[in-house]
């Protein structure tokens, strides 16, 4: 009997070591749940939010950038239009000088 009561006290203690542990692990566990339940869906709504408003800033921007290039391209065009008809105009002027220069 002598040589059971280590072995039982060395149990016991294994068991109050394990019970400790288990304790500590249910903590854990009731940590765990009450932030997934309460703060891990809002952190996730919030990271989609942030998500789906840079993705929406990103289209944004390129659609403005989109925009600025078409309205740059017209501008282009307006100039190249402009400096067309310029040399159109001194043409003309210059023709209508040379025969008024004929007239006289």
């Amino acid at each position: 009997m002598a040589a059971i009561d280590p072995e039982i006290s060395e149990l016991k203690r294994q068991v109050a070591s394990l019970q400790v542990e288990v304790a500590e692990l249910k903590k854990m566990a009731g940590w765990w749940h009450q932030f997934s339940s309460t703060a891990l869906p809002i952190i996730i709504t919030i990271a989609i939010a942030v998500w789906a408003a840079v993705a929406t800033q990103s289209s944004r921007f390129q659609d403005i950038a989109s925009r600025f290039e078409s309205l740059e391209r017209r501008i282009e065009r307006l100039e190249q239009n402009q400096a067309e008809t310029n040399q159109r105009l001194a043409h003309i002027e210059e023709m209508l000088r040379r025969s008024e220069q004929q007239r006289q």
